[in-house]
């Protein structure tokens, strides 16, 4: 059995995820932004259209030597810089050489995040993704260690290898960084391993139903919990593994950003409290989209690093960040306009942050106010994935020449977290939690 989530976050949506239901409480949700697939892609210095960004693009190349790939490595580009250089040419009418000959972006500016042309493809555009030809033909830390050996002066005769001192001493440092990552690589296997033994066992209690009566009655206010029985939970989200691998998750992180900048018009000059906030990511989207005051709290040591990135990134003047529980703080500010927060866990509920973000939100949103991501579902999906079952179960058949099976039952005992597949599915899905609006759900 697998579980899928899919989280709708300020109507930023596939068109086929979710059923009719979505046309239930548009005025508590945010405006829909959707790609068409016909959608007619405007040149950046023309009037010419076309139907695909990849002609697009080859058009810019040709018709005007504009080539996005290389003005991205030469100024060192990011997304939110392509946001507000398409909105800069839209904007002020510029012709291709004043890009190509610019020395710096002109267009870092925050006016520039607003979208001159409504809908305009070019903004919907995955920069992220554009690679030169050269992009993947050498791991980048690979690269770095070699480039310091001079393999001339490596000899081998009568099978003894010898090395001048300097690539001697590049081979010691080469043994030193791989050493180091060794190391932060098991860390964030033991951070990993502690969260999928407590997700198992949440896990269990939802799926089997063995769910007591005074769970059920739980106050869902926890501030009244002592802080050292949540201390193992937000000692796991100190460990920079865990923050890792979720920047790391492009679909998860990159569906926040677009939500916030996509909206940037319903962020500016807003105030926003971003729950458990971590290495700071989603506040700062919140500043990129001109948020008036972001506050992020978080309970986790992660927030003293947060404070280096939030300097880091010249924001100081916008993010405020606040070491607690969102549920024993205060804010400077009575409410706030806007709630965001990163929530989400395995089988959508692990966390248990939902708790967290209802109180902040009974606590400090304005009536009027908005949570971001606002609606989810947790659906189940029935699969018959004959690799995976052979690879689990199969393999304690034999085991160089030997049979283990005793230990195949175990492993139905646990739950495996796993990307699948898409042909391994075998029903239909079926949504087991909906959650419309965590506005006003209770």
């Amino acid at each position: 059995m697998d579980v899928s989530k899919e989280v709708q976050m300020a109507d930023v949506q596939s068109n086929d995820s979710m059923d009719e239901d979505n046309s239930d409480n548009d005025d508590e949700t945010w405006d829909e932004i959707d790609a068409e697939s016909d959608s007619q892609i405007v040149c950046l210095f023309c009037p010419q259209v076309f139907k695909t960004m990849v002609v697009a693009l080859e058009h810019c190349k040709i018709e005007h030597h504009f080539n996005l790939v290389d003005i991205k490595l030469r100024l060192n580009m990011d997304c939110y810089s392509y946001i507000c250089m398409v909105n800069y040419i839209r904007k002020e009418g510029v012709t291709p050489d004043v890009l190509i000959s610019a020395k710096e972006a002109p267009w870092l500016n925050e006016s520039y995040l607003t979208p001159v042309l409504q809908d305009d493809p070019w903004l919907m555009f995955d920069f992220d993704g554009l690679e030169s030809p050269l992009d993947n033909c050498m791991d980048p830390d690979t690269q770095f260690q070699f480039d310091g050996l001079n393999f001339a002066n490596i000899k081998a005769e009568n099978g003894v290898v010898t090395l001048s001192e300097s690539n001697f001493a590049h081979f010691q440092q080469m043994l030193k960084y791989y050493m180091e990552q060794v190391q932060k690589k098991e860390h964030m296997l033991s951070a990993a391993f502690q969260q999928i033994n407590e997700m198992k066992t949440v896990a269990a209690k939802i799926v089997c139903g063995d769910v007591t009566s005074e769970e059920r009655e739980l106050d869902r206010k926890i501030s009244s919990m002592k802080l050292s029985e949540d201390n193992g939970y937000f000692r796991t989200y100190s460990h920079f593994g865990i923050h890792h691998e979720m920047l790391s998750d492009e679909v998860r992180t990159k569906s926040f950003r677009d939500a916030i900048i996509m909206n940037s018009s319903t962020f500016c000059n807003k105030t926003v409290l971003d729950i458990g906030c971590g290495s700071g990511i989603l506040s700062m989207f919140a500043a990129s989209a001109n948020a008036e005051k972001v506050f992020g709290v978080d309970q986790s040591d992660i927030i003293f690093h947060a404070t280096d990135i939030v300097r880091e990134n010249n924001l100081t003047s916008k993010i405020d960040l606040i070491h607690g529980k969102v549920e024993d703080i205060s804010l400077p500010v009575e409410k706030v306009d806007i709630i965001v927060s990163e929530w989400l866990g395995y089988f959508l509920l692990f966390e248990g942050m939902l708790d967290s973000v209802f109180y902040a939100r009974d606590k400090f949103l304005k009536p009027d106010g908005l949570i971001l991501p606002n609606r989810c579902c947790l659906f189940l999906t029935g699969l018959s994935d004959h690799a995976s079952y052979e690879h689990m179960v199969g393999f304690w058949s034999n085991v160089y020449g030997y049979k283990m099976s005793c230990l195949a039952g175990e492993v139905f005992r646990e739950a495996l977290v796993s990307d699948v597949p898409a042909e391994t599915v075998a029903t239909s899905s079926c949504v087991s939690i909906r959650l419309k609006s965590l506005r006003t759900w209770n």
